[in-house]
């Protein structure tokens, strides 16, 4: 087929709809106003469940996911998703390590887009991708023919033609093939399968059939042509011709001669000699045959030579005396060996003894070395080699054993060394990775919203206000994270000195309090401070420990119940004080209570920035704790959770 068939856009209003989970409400915000602009129907999801929900009642073309979502991750929503369909997907994230862009492309996304990114490079992507998933690429044409791939529908000059579905499938891989000569095996693969077990008839039959609907013969059949060659091999008859020894009168001489011999077997003999044995003679080589005549129950030797052109040199000997005289020999000679070998044996057993069994010894310890029991010592006293080998094995036994106790006390060592290098590159690239998504997401929105306004993605004043709010906002929670990054940074590589003063605890913390009063009657929850009535004081850095209390107190009340309490505690004792932040309808599990102190940990998994901060808080709280050498600490108790840290009382 020479002609050549294009490929045209679908013309219509029908609009292609976006799947967008993100849990970050701006970031979502700003990617549903750029792709809206676009003619795009958008559907938003603030987490994997909704997404997985959104996706399996609505027709979806295209999902955007970002990957660290509360209640179900971006990983898993992708799963579940390829599972049924193969939409395009992008991941959004702020990991660009390469194995989560791996991760990622295995499990079959299509796009991996990290933070920060343009939005405009996104919205590119996106026309990318649906416009190679042929949603917009649903009609082939070829000449008059147009091939409809959403419904299956083909027409010829814009008649639909009435085509059996292996009628359609036929002309699909004929068209997709233009220009190329399918063999009939090839096309009953592609059209009927593997497992269609018909003859080429039905491709010829159904190759008839579009013809005849097509009216057109646009369906070539290209005939081959075969050069057949012919090797003839010529085979010359070989006959095997018969011949005497000796022809005519000669022949009559020589059966006289072989009559007259004593011999009988000589006769038969030169009756079984060959043409090409006889040629062996007339060149002046011998002859040796081994005989065994009918008329004896002997076998004999003979030797053939020719001494001139008309006499042969015959010399037979019968094998029966030679035989016998072999046997004779045989049968000595074995006798003979076997009473050898016997006596032989025993006198090498008896003085071998002596010699291995020293050897044997000294390789039951060397195989008990090699699994490194070194146990066993050499007994051997003779002060030839033996007992001079057996000294060394004791010596490189003892030293072996040594150097091995020493190499696994090693061993030990290291492995302890290497698992708290991994640990500590764990933590590295966990820490690495948290910060990156704390400062990656504000400035994709912050460039995204400043990006949005040049763009007029909005055109109505109540947006542009509201982007440019969002940028404002952004900035300012950026540079909260840089100046508590900072303060972070000082206090954990002793940058930092303290102001230490003396100052009474109790004010300080009703300070504290009075400031979030307000909270009773709007989150309807209850303050209550417990301490003994007399002065307590303490020396500290006074600024310090008003931001302890300002996170204990801050955090209970983003985790306290509807109608809960937080109750405040001071507690002296064993001269220490101790101060208590609890509050009510929280728990931590156990296993958690040592990783919340490190730096930009979240319970949340998603780190989602509205159901908490940076994550540097507590952080910080247990580097300022621990440079007044005090100790921190969390208690789960029934129905509540507590907050406490320890230092030194003050008389």
């Amino acid at each position: 087929m020479s002609h050549s068939y294009d490929i045209i856009k679908v013309k219509g209003d029908e609009k292609m709809n976006i799947l967008i989970a993100e849990d970050e409400k701006r970031l979502r915000i700003l990617i549903k106003d750029y792709l809206k602009k676009e003619n795009f129907t958008i559907y938003e999801a603030e987490n994997g469940e909704e997404a997985e929900e959104i996706f399996y009642n609505e027709k979806i073309d295209l999902a955007i996911l970002d990957i660290m979502m509360p209640e179900i991750d971006g990983w898993q929503v992708a799963k579940s998703i390829r599972k049924i369909s193969k939409i395009p997907i992008i991941i959004l994230t702020a990991k660009s390590e390469e194995e989560d862009q791996l991760k990622g492309f295995d499990i079959g996304a299509d796009e991996y887009v990290t933070k920060p990114f343009s939005p405009k490079i996104l919205v590119a992507r996106v026309k990318a991708l649906l416009n190679l998933v042929g949603k917009k690429v649903e009609i082939k044409k070829y000449n008059d023919l147009k091939i409809d791939m959403k419904s299956h529908k083909i027409y010829f000059k814009e008649e639909e033609l009435n085509l059996t579905p292996k009628e359609y499938e036929l002309l699909l891989v004929l068209v997709q093939n233009k220009g190329i000569a399918l063999d009939r095996n090839v096309l009953l693969d592609k059209v009927w399968g593997y497992s269609y077990f018909g003859d080429f008839r039905t491709v010829d039959t159904h190759i008839k059939r579009l013809r005849k609907k097509i009216k057109v013969n646009y369906i070539k059949t290209v005939q081959e042509k075969y050069n057949i060659k012919l090797e003839i091999i010529k085979l010359n008859q070989i006959k095997k011709i018969e011949k005497n020894i000796l022809e005519d009168n000669k022949k009559r001489r020589m059966d006289n001669f072989l009559k007259r011999l004593p011999k009988r077997e000589i006769y038969l003999f030169l009756k079984e000699i060959t043409k090409e044995e006889f040629e062996k003679l007339d060149n002046g080589k011998e002859i040796i045959k081994i005989l065994e005549p009918n008329f004896a129950k002997n076998k004999f030797i003979i030797l053939t030579r020719k001494l001139n052109e008309n006499e042969l040199l015959i010399l037979s000997k019968a094998l029966f005396p030679i035989n016998q005289s072999v046997k004779i020999a045989s049968d000595f000679f074995a006798m003979s060996s076997i009473f050898t070998i016997i006596i032989g044996t025993l006198l090498i057993i008896i003085f071998s003894s002596k010699i291995t069994n020293p050897i044997l010894k000294l390789n039951k310890i060397t195989k008990k070395m090699t699994k490194f029991d070194f146990t066993e010592k050499s007994d051997i006293k003779s002060g030839d080699e033996i007992g001079e080998l057996g000294k060394n094995i004791n010596k490189l036994s003892f030293e072996l054993e040594q150097k091995i106790t020493e190499l696994s006390l090693a061993n030990r060592e290291l492995k302890a060394d290497i698992e708290k290098e991994r640990q500590i590159e764990i933590k590295r690239k966990e820490f690495i990775s948290n910060i990156s998504h704390e400062l990656k997401t504000p400035i994709s929105i912050i460039g995204g919203y400043a990006e949005g306004l040049k763009d007029n993605v909005v055109d109505d004043e109540a947006g542009k206000i509201f982007y440019a709010e969002t940028i404002i906002d952004e900035t300012r929670t950026m540079g909260n994270l840089v100046k508590e990054l900072l303060e972070f940074s000082k206090l954990d590589s002793d940058g930092e000195k303290l102001n230490i003063e003396r100052f009474e605890i109790g004010p300080l913390i009703k300070e504290i309090v009075d400031k979030y009063k307000y909270l009773e009657e709007k989150m309807k929850i209850q303050f209550e401070i417990n301490a003994n009535k007399e002065k307590i004081w303490m020396e500290a850095d006074q600024d310090k420990i008003k931001k302890v209390l300002n996170n204990y107190i801050s955090n209970a009340i983003k985790n306290v119940n509807e109608n809960g309490e937080i109750k405040i505690f001071i507690i002296q004792g064993n001269n220490k004080i101790r101060i208590e932040v609890e509050n009510t309808g929280s728990f931590i599990p156990e296993n958690k209570f040592k990783e919340i102190w490190t730096p930009f940990y979240k319970m949340d998994t998603s780190r989602n920035r509205e159901k908490g901060g940076t994550g540097l808080g507590l952080a910080i709280v247990k580097s300022i704790i621990e440079k007044h050498k005090g100790r921190v600490g969390i208690e789960n108790l029934k129905g509540k959770i507590s907050f406490w840290f320890e230092l030194k009382q003050v008389g």
